[in-house]
């Protein structure tokens, strides 16, 4: 019997937990979730997204909210906040995304999960600061992330924001030394051109004209990118 085994796996739990919800039976689904030991750590939000569904199905809304913060305080998401508020009430969400943006704003290191929870829930101009304060600490490897922000910020005209984006996947574009690759940064420094105009106030860093002497003097040997660019 199921019952009888003790050491039955995380999984194993999970999966019995959903049958029984699934058959309309969350207190069933409930008492196989509490079986397994709270020092396990596997898969913590897929438990946690599953005791949301039984316990909004029993109507818990104390267990709802525990559970619910716990999910958005690990992953900011437009998914999780609406967790969050269908536990708390919507008219709780513009507090919460007050105090959201300011724990943001504080924080110590750029989270790109932050980053596109700005953006998401249109926050562009915190966006856009967010980005400028921990500009530094941007990686254009991680062009999939950044991408999408660049773009959404220069959409809503944050032109300083989406140039900071620009200029590190251009730097990363260069740095990897890929010519099959140097058609992206030849877009992006395409894009710097034309974002430039309406950039009035650069705020200390250095403004377009002396970027793209300090890009030549860097990699003006990379002579593929530059023949790409048209010069």
């Amino acid at each position: 019997m199921l019952t009888a085994n003790p050491k039955l796996s995380t999984s194993a739990c999970m999966q019995i937990a959903e049958v029984y919800l699934e058959n309309n039976d969350p207190e069933m689904a409930l008492f196989w979730m509490e079986r397994i030991p709270p020092t396990e750590q596997f898969r913590v939000d897929a438990q946690d997204q599953l005791l949301y569904s039984i316990h909004e199905r029993l109507g818990g809304r104390e267990k709802m909210r525990e559970t619910a913060w716990r999910l958005f305080r690990n992953s900011r998401s437009s998914g999780t906040l609406d967790m969050l508020l269908r536990a708390l009430g919507e008219s709780e969400r513009e507090r919460v995304l007050e105090e959201q943006v300011e724990e943001i704003m504080e924080s110590a290191t750029l989270a790109y999960d932050d980053a596109s929870f700005l953006v998401k829930m249109e926050r562009l101009d915190d966006a856009s600061e967010y980005l400028f304060r921990y500009r530094d600490q941007l990686d254009g490897n991680r062009y999939h992330l950044l991408l999408p922000l660049a773009k959404a910020l220069e959409e809503g005209g944050l032109f300083l924001g989406a140039a900071l984006v620009y200029r590190s996947l251009l730097e990363s574009n260069l740095g990897r030394a890929l010519s099959r690759h140097y058609h992206h940064g030849v877009r992006y420094l395409k894009k710097l051109n034309a974002l430039a105009p309406a950039i009035d106030d650069w705020r200390g860093l250095l403004c377009h004209e002396d970027y793209k002497e300090e890009l030549l003097e860097a990699h003006g040997r990379k002579r593929s990118f530059w023949s790409k660019y048209g010069l």
